[in-house]
Formats: C-alpha cells, structure tokens, sequence
C-alpha cells in the first residue's frame, strides 16, 4: 500500500487496542489480511459484548465514547487517517458476541 506507515500502523493500532478493551480477559482477538482486487484488507475481530445497535452511528464520532473515563477519539482518528489514505473502515458486530473492524486500502499502483 502506499501512505504514511506511522498513520496506518496508529490506525490499526487504535482499532486493536480498541478490541483489546472490549474483550473479556479470556477473549481472543484475530487479525487477517486479504488482498482483493486492488484493495488490501486487515480484519480485526474481537470476542468482546459488541456495539449496541443506538450506538453503531455514532461509533466513527469524535469524542463519542462508552467507557468510563474514554475520551472517544480512538476510532475517531483511525476513521479518519483511512480516509486521508482513500481507504475505507467498516464494521460487523453482534451483540454478546463481539465485533470486527474491517480496514481497506488501496494497493499502490
């Protein structure tokens, strides 16, 4: 791919510690990657209780957070650097079950 690597790996890595605190102390989390068409996709997946359907329209917001003490900027950001990096961030979650976070860039051309 082809942007700043300390803008994605921040990215990614807001996404992961964001998994990270969601996931109950015995959870896994799984990463892949995939390269599809001209995009390259990181998939992360926790096992934590997943997003509530009130809040999934509001998770990418700037200072929308729903732990204590969160400042809601994490996913804010990563949003946003995929973006600037004419990528896309999506997620799929389920309630007690948990949640992924799908990332896709373009391949340099």
């Amino acid at each position: 791919i082809q942007g700043d690597p300390i803008q994605i790996k921040q990215a990614i890595l807001n996404i992961l510690l964001n998994a990270i605190e969601n996931s109950p102390p015995s959870g896994s989390i799984t990463l892949a990657t995939e390269i599809k068409d001209s995009n390259v996709s990181i998939k992360v997946e926790d096992e934590g209780g997943g997003i509530q359907p009130d809040y999934r329209e509001r998770i990418f917001d700037a200072f929308f957070s729903t732990k204590e003490g969160g400042i809601g900027l994490g996913l804010a950001l990563a949003f946003e650097i995929i973006k600037m990096h004419h990528g896309h961030l999506s997620f799929t979650s389920e309630v007690g079950k948990g949640s992924a976070f799908i990332v896709s860039l373009p391949l340099r051309r």
